[in-house]
C-alpha cells in the first residue's frame, strides 16, 4: 500500500511539475526543465515497472522521450521494459539507441549484456559486461561481473564463470 501511495504522490508531483514547465516564468531554461521532467518520468516508469504496471510505465517513458529524446536512461529503461514484455526487437533497438547516445554508459552496457545472454548471444553479452566494468566510476561493477558469470555458465564456460564470480 505504501508503494502505491508513494507512486501516486510522485505521479501527482509530475503532473504539478509538468503544468509548471509550460508556464511563462519557466521559458528561460526550457531544455533544462524538459530534461529534468524526462528524468523524473523515467524514474516514475521504473517504479511502475516494479509494480508490474507496464502500460503506465510505457506511457511515462513515452512522455519522457517526448520531453527529451536524447535521454540515455529513458532508452535504457525502454530496453528493460520491452525485454519484460517479450518485444525483443524493440528492446534491442532501445539498448542500441541508449549506447549510440552514450557508448560508455555502464548501466546500459550491463543491461544490454543481460539481454544478449538471455538471447543466447553469449560472446556479445560478455563483451558488454566487460565494457561496463572498464569504467572505474561504475558503482555496480559487481553486478556486471555477476551477470558475466551467469552468462559464462550458460555458455558452458565454467572457468570464466568462476573468474567472474570471484571478481563480483
Amino acid at each position: 500500500m505504501d508503494k502505491r501511495l508513494r507512486a501516486f504522490g510522485v505521479a501527482l508531483l509530475t503532473v504539478a511539475l509538468a503544468s509548471c514547465a509550460g508556464s511563462p516564468q519557466n521559458t528561460s531554461k526550457p531544455a533544462n526543465e524538459r530534461a529534468k521532467l524526462a528524468a523524473l518520468n523515467t524514474e516514475i516508469a521504473v517504479q511502475y515497472m516494479q509494480n508490474r504496471e507496464f502500460q503506465t510505465a510505457k506511457d511515462k517513458l513515452d512522455k519522457a522521450l517526448e520531453l527529451d529524446p536524447h535521454n540515455v536512461d529513458t532508452h535504457n529503461t525502454f530496453g528493460l521494459l520491452y525485454t519484460v514484455l517479450g518485444e525483443h526487437d524493440k528492446a534491442e533497438a532501445a539498448f542500441k539507441k541508449a549506447l549510440s547516445l552514450d557508448p560508455d554508459n555502464s548501466s546500459a552496457l550491463n543491461n544490454y549484456g543481460q539481454f544478449l545472454c538471455q538471447r543466447k548471444r553469449f560472446d556479445e553479452g560478455e563483451k558488454m559486461f566487460m565494457q561496463a566494468v572498464e569504467n572505474p566510476l561504475y558503482r555496480n561493477a559487481e553486478s556486471a561481473y555477476n551477470n558475466a558469470g551467469v552468462c559464462a555458465m550458460a555458455a558452458g564456460k565454467l572457468e570464466n564463470a568462476e573468474t567472474y564470480f570471484r571478481r563480483a
